[in-house]
């Protein structure tokens, strides 16, 4: 995560200062699904992973051609870690989950274009309640992929709103599973619907 924070500063600060590429700030809101981090079925189907999460997105970018822009995102999303086992579904921990991504976008139209992202997710429940938990020896940052589709209209001369659909995936386990023999990395798949809310800040002078 590290590496693509680093290199999305360095895109955004080698664009010329006399503003030969239009620089854009958006807002995103909506909902996340993520599947479970946690599945044992040797006595009894047993699942642990987080409920539906509200989830608000920040990203600063540039159109670096009519076809390519590059973006750096910060996103957030909290909701409940729950247990389910046979047909009872247990709250756990409050969790709150963190994701940085460099991501590349391609206009397909002025109104539609498809990205692809890399970055990290961190999990960060609450520490009030980790003891016991799959989370009382560590919360792991982990590297993660994203592809996303987004639909936008522009209102008036500097706004833009729009719907974007987006996908991640990654690897998960902690020190806790490891040591209850349930340590093997899980693949986590994460979709996000969200409403878009995009603010020119400079004018291209291509």
């Amino acid at each position: 995560m590290k590496r693509s924070i680093t290199l999305a500063s360095l895109l955004l600060a080698s664009l010329p200062a006399t503003g030969t590429a239009q620089i854009f700030a958006e807002a995103q809101g909506g909902v996340l699904f993520g599947s479970n981090l946690v599945r044992d079925s040797i006595v009894q189907d047993l699942t642990v992973g987080p409920q539906p999460a509200p989830t608000f997105a920040l990203r600063v970018g540039s159109e670096l051609t009519n076809l390519f822009a590059v973006a750096l995102s910060l996103r957030w999303a909290r909701s409940d870690l729950v247990r389910r086992e046979l047909d009872q579904t247990t709250s756990i921990i409050p969790l709150t989950v963190w994701s940085a991504s460099l991501a590349v976008r391609r206009h397909l139209t002025p109104w539609a274009s498809v990205e692809g992202s890399f970055g990290g997710i961190k999990y960060a429940p609450s520490s009030d309640t980790r003891e016991g938990t799959i989370f009382q020896d560590d919360a792991p940052l982990v590297p993660a992929a994203g592809v996303a589709a987004r639909i936008e209209r522009r209102v008036g001369l500097r706004w833009r709103v729009g719907l974007e659909a987006a996908y991640d995936f990654h690897r998960f386990t902690t020190q806790a599973l490891r040591a209850t023999g349930l340590g093997q990395h899980r693949s986590v798949h994460r979709v996000a619907a969200t409403l878009i809310v995009r603010r020119t800040l400079t004018d291209a002078t291509r």
